[in-house]
């Protein structure tokens, strides 16, 4: 499988459950047959909806796999399912730019040494 944004996967997975394209366009995904509403009804046809989230993909996942974390993490769907990249709720295709990185770290280390700072007692002894 290519490298799918979200947005394509859902999209893509839609097509898959649907049918065709038109078939998408009219789902009635608004009201599954078990009463709920499918995460991915508004994003279906891949704009108007606008971006979707790696955690709606994560919510599908759950409510895919009876609502069970480990079942997820252990989905067999790799090869047949274009959401399985984001089943964890994470963007397999975003990467920190090293500049990044380095930049969050200095920022961890300066937050760390301002706790640090703060949470140091200073004992003073009085001479009587």
């Amino acid at each position: 499988m290519a490298n799918l944004t979200p947005a394509q996967a859902i999209r893509k997975y839609c097509k898959k459950c649907a049918g065709t394209p038109s078939d998408v366009k009219n789902c009635g995904g608004e009201k599954l047959l078990d009463g709920t509403k499918c995460v991915f009804y508004k994003y279906r046809l891949g704009s108007g909806g606008g971006k979707p989230s790696v955690k709606t993909i994560r919510k599908f996942c759950l409510q895919c796999m009876g609502k069970s974390s480990d079942l997820v993490f252990n989905c067999p769907s790799v090869f047949t399912c274009e959401l399985y990249p984001f089943k964890m709720g994470k963007n397999p295709n975003y990467k920190m730019s090293k500049e990044r990185i380095e930049n969050l770290k200095e920022s961890f280390k300066k937050a760390r040494e301002k706790k640090n700072d703060r949470n140091k007692i200073e004992f003073t002894t009085k001479v009587s």
